[in-house]
């Protein structure tokens, strides 16, 4: 099947396509959220982040919600989402207060180091290292959060022994046979700072198997991993290959032919076929993230695979969902639309202020958006996937 027209209504997109994305990848910013509860939930939004989905998120943490809890969760939400400034506010805010205890202690220090990588500026370094290692000395029962991202600085610092000497008190804070995700991460590179990377493999081991799905998690212990190898100079090879993560995909494909199209492109009974390749693909890329529409053939079957993968999905729509189901699914592709969209990982954007007269303008620019901020997350590039 070919990927050069799709229906009269999508032929610009389809032309944009092989113009433009063939090979390429956009790169985009972090689109606002499209809904909001109209009451918290923090500990919904805390998993939703862990996932790599802050965006998400941020649709249970109303600003009108003033619990520490849910404000200290909506800043890590801003950040994760790349609004530092607007994290900063919150923060600086529950400092403000007196709420100075160590997870609003720990997010200041990591908007103070993510200003740092951006600039370079030596400022925002010491402050995040002051931070952390003011935070890790005030917390009770000791934080070995807050310690073991100190003594990484301390050794990109070039201030080894601080960093040996802090390592050794944080894993002695931990105990050894915990579960915890962070625990585990903690000690994993606690032992690389230490001179042990073959432990701290077994240890990075432990802590995806304590969070297999924290992919935001996994992300961030990653990142950190990585610049501890490169001021150890200890082979990467190993830590990579173990600490892989899903593929995000944009998916676009055609509709199924109608019944008086004169030159057939998908017709119905080879939809067998089609939804074979999107399984075969999905699987061979380890996927756990899409966005895609639902137009009536490929993306409802793209969807439909997804749900069977419990993969999270992002379905961006020309319109609102009342309009498009009219518009341009049948009652039987609206009942498969519906029950594909029938399980929580699944999201709807609806794009509201189109061009009513090319409801499809957006479409393009919307699912790259979607698709390079959702990658972006996991320190990776979206892939595009085509039937």
């Amino acid at each position: 099947m070919t990927s050069l027209t799709r229906t009269s209504r999508m032929g610009r997109f389809w032309s944009s396509y092989n113009t433009r994305w063939q090979g390429s990848v956009l790169r985009g910013a972090v689109a606002a959220t499209d809904q909001t509860a109209s009451v918290a939930d923090p500990e919904k939004a805390r998993a939703l982040i862990n996932a790599g989905l802050p965006e998400m998120a941020l649709r249970y943490l109303p600003e009108s919600d003033k619990s520490v809890r849910t404000r200290q969760v909506r800043a890590l939400a801003l950040l994760k989402s790349d609004r530092v400034e607007a994290a900063m506010e919150v923060l600086e805010q529950l400092k403000s207060e007196g709420n100075l205890d160590g997870e609003t202690l720990g997010l200041l220090a990591g908007r103070y180091k993510q200003r740092w990588e951006k600039t370079q500026i030596r400022l925002w370094f010491n402050a995040a290292l002051e931070a952390y290692r003011s935070a890790w000395e005030g917390s009770k029962p000791p934080n070995p959060y807050l310690g073991i991202n100190a003594a990484s600085m301390l050794l990109w610092d070039g201030q080894v022994e601080e960093s040996a000497k802090l390592t050794t008190e944080v894993s002695a804070a931990i105990n050894s046979n915990s579960s915890d995700f962070w625990d585990l991460a903690t000690l994993a590179e606690s032992y690389l700072l230490q001179g042990d990377p073959e432990k701290a493999l077994r240890f990075y081991s432990k802590m995806l198997a304590a969070g297999p799905e924290r992919y935001e998690n996994i992300c961030s212990a990653r990142r950190t991993l990585r610049r501890n190898l490169k001021h150890l100079s200890v082979p990467a090879d190993k830590f990579e290959k173990l600490l892989t993560l899903p593929t995000v995909v944009a998916f676009v494909g055609h509709d199924v032919d109608a019944p008086d199209r004169a030159v057939p492109r998908f017709p119905p009974h080879r939809e067998p076929e089609v939804r074979k390749l999107i399984a075969d693909a999905l699987m061979k890329l380890e996927v756990m993230y899409g966005a895609s529409s639902a137009s009536a053939g490929a993306d409802i079957i793209f969807l439909e695979e997804m749900k069977k993968r419990n993969a999270y999905v992002r379905v961006i729509l020309p319109c609102a969902r009342g309009p498009f189901m009219r518009e341009f699914l049948s009652s039987e592709w609206q009942s498969r639309f519906e029950a594909a969209m029938d399980h929580p990982r699944a999201e709807i954007v609806e794009i509201t202020a189109g061009d009513p007269e090319d409801l499809w303008k957006n479409f393009q620019p919307e699912l790259w958006k979607k698709s390079v901020a959702q990658a972006k997350q996991l320190d990776e590039l979206p892939t595009l996937l085509t039937v």
